[in-house]
């Protein structure tokens, strides 16, 4: 419901006089005895009452009202109301509509606008800043005070008559509610009183809210206290006026408001109070806790070197140990070295798990300890520190434990190089008649295949195989139980007896074919021989007939 019009040239929006840097305590004791005030006439701004209030009496107090059907409309509804005193601005007072409580109402300001900017300008406005370009209604009256009439809305519209600014005094008596001559004297005494008490303590309250280390919030605090006997002073003036008055007459009612002045002022002193002991609090606070944090930086640079060390040398115990146990590798086959390396690993594990035992009760300690440290950084530091050496020792017992088993990793060592020997024994002997199996099967096929070499070959094949078998039932009888390395080996031997068995296979293979071969070339042989006394048998026959067939019917017998 707010009309945009063009801001002028020189027009700034108009705030509060904002207090200067925190003085000395010199300073503000000087400035403690003054009212602040702003020249009319230089420009947009504003001297605001004492604490931000108004002014109490009624004759500061502007009432804006509607009469007709007008009334229900909106801007007009928005400017309704009564406006009290809230500073100056080019030479005339700025009056700010009194908020209603819950009614979510709008800041309405009533102020002067001269000719400076034009005469277009020129006059008094209804607006929700001072020179701002958010306006509702216009006045292009010059007088000291508001025009009762003539206001136009929108403010570049037609003049409303309905609408009258009139002060608050004068609608009371309109109203036969306007109090006595000795009454109206007695409130603008009050309200002087006021106006100096209030304006007083203002200039402490801004003060106190400069206050930011201890010693200013203390000189703040002892300046703002004299103001709370004087405010106390005046309301208790205002209200025995007002019971003299009468509590619930008309002519109270001014007695109420400079009543409700002087609590807002005195809400604005105990808040300013209350924020100085809040700044003084934190301020000790701040300054026992970094006390705190020193004495605790000390106790730390007690605590934590040492611990450093501690866990430190345990480490190296462990890999003192780490290194020792890689001999047991390096001496390879040869068990007597193997032992002594494992005896070294042996001390060495046991002076690396003695060292982390003492590092991790040292560490235990000294987290108890700090405990009974004053300060939250210096627990915290404390813990994040000891935490990580905490985390350094179990990283440097996991390394340790592996080596722990060394002895019996020994014996199992022991062990399996035993059974591996004992396999050895029979598995040797096997994988030599295999070979010379294969040797006598290599002569069936560069000899001449005879039955002799076949037989001794296949008697090879036998011998060979059964070596075999009997290292292969050993293995199994020693695989059942072996678990690790122990297993693992023994799987080894058992892959290598298969090997051996694949051969003697393939040489079974090779003798089947060379007996086959063997028999069919005895067969072949004495079909030949038998084959060749056919022949001849033939040829005698023919011999014998041939005389038959040259005529020669008798021969002798022996022919």
């Amino acid at each position: 419901q707010q009309q945009q019009w063009p801001r002028p040239t020189g027009a700034r929006q108009v705030q509060p006089p904002v207090p200067g840097t925190v003085a000395p305590p010199a300073a503000w004791a000087q400035a403690a005895q003054k009212v602040p005030t702003v020249a009319a006439g230089k420009g947009p701004t504003v001297q605001a009452t004492a604490l931000g209030g108004a002014s109490a009496s009624t004759g500061g107090t502007y009432v804006v009202a509607c009469k007709g059907p007008e009334a229900a409309e909106v801007v007009i509804k928005t400017l309704i109301g009564e406006y009290v005193e809230a500073g100056e601005n080019h030479g005339r007072k700025v009056f700010k509509k009194m908020a209603v409580k819950n009614s979510g109402s709008v800041d309405v300001y009533l102020y002067y606008w001269d000719n400076r900017d034009g005469a277009a300008f020129q006059g008094w406005w209804f607006g929700n800043q001072l020179g701002g370009s958010q306006v509702w209604s216009h006045n292009g009256s010059e007088t000291m005070a508001p025009p009762p009439a003539g206001w136009k809305i929108p403010w570049d519209g037609a003049v409303r008559p309905a609408v009258s600014v009139v002060p608050k005094m004068a609608q009371l008596q309109g109203q036969g509610q306007a109090p006595s001559q000795d009454q109206s004297a007695q409130i603008a005494g009050l309200s002087q009183e006021i106006e100096e008490v209030t304006a007083a303590a203002k200039v402490a309250v801004e003060q106190a809210a400069e206050a930011t280390d201890p010693e200013s919030a203390r000189y703040v605090e002892q300046n703002l206290v004299p103001h709370v006997p004087k405010l106390n002073e005046v309301l208790k003036k205002v209200m025995e006026a007002q019971r003299s008055a009468g509590a619930a007459g008309p002519a109270a009612k001014p007695f109420a408001t400079l009543a409700t002045q002087i609590r807002a002022a005195q809400q604005g002193v105990n808040a300013a109070m209350g924020q100085l002991r809040g700044t003084r609090a934190k301020a000790e606070q701040a300054g026992k806790q970094k006390e705190a944090e020193a004495k605790d930086a000390i106790a730390l640079q007690a605590i934590l070197p040492e611990a450093e060390q501690k866990a430190n040398a345990a480490e190296d115990c462990v890999e003192k140990a780490v290194i020792t146990s890689e001999m047991i590798a390096a001496a390879g086959d040869d068990m007597e070295e193997v032992k002594q390396a494992v005896t070294h690993t042996e001390q060495a594990v046991q002076e690396a798990q003695k060292a982390l035992g003492e590092a991790r009760i040292f560490l235990n300690a000294k987290q108890a300890s700090t405990r009974r440290l004053e300060s939250d950084a210096g627990r915290q530091q404390a813990n994040t520190e000891l935490a990580r050496m905490q985390q350094q020792l179990q990283d440097a017992q996991n390394k340790l434990n592996p080596l722990k088993s060394v002895r019996q990793d020994y014996v199992q060592r022991a062990a399996v190089q035993k059974t591996l020997a004992e396999i050895l024994d029979k598995l040797t002997p096997a994988e030599v008649d295999v070979d010379r199996a294969e040797e006598a099967s290599m002569l069936l096929t560069v000899g001449d295949g005879s039955k002799d070499l076949m037989e001794q070959a296949e008697a090879a094949v036998t011998r060979a195989n059964d070596h075999l078998l009997a290292a292969m039932r050993f293995i199994e009888q020693k695989r059942r139980g072996a678990q690790g390395a122990a297993k693992e080996e023994l799987e080894k031997m058992e892959e290598r007896a298969k090997g051996s068995q694949q051969r003697l296979a393939q040489l079974r293979g090779a003798h089947r074919e060379a007996a086959e071969r063997i028999a069919s070339e005895a067969i072949c042989a004495e079909a030949a021989e038998k084959l060749a006394a056919v022949a001849d048998a033939v040829s005698k026959a023919t011999d014998a007939e041939g005389p038959f067939l040259m005529g020669v019917e008798e021969l002798p017998l022996e022919k």
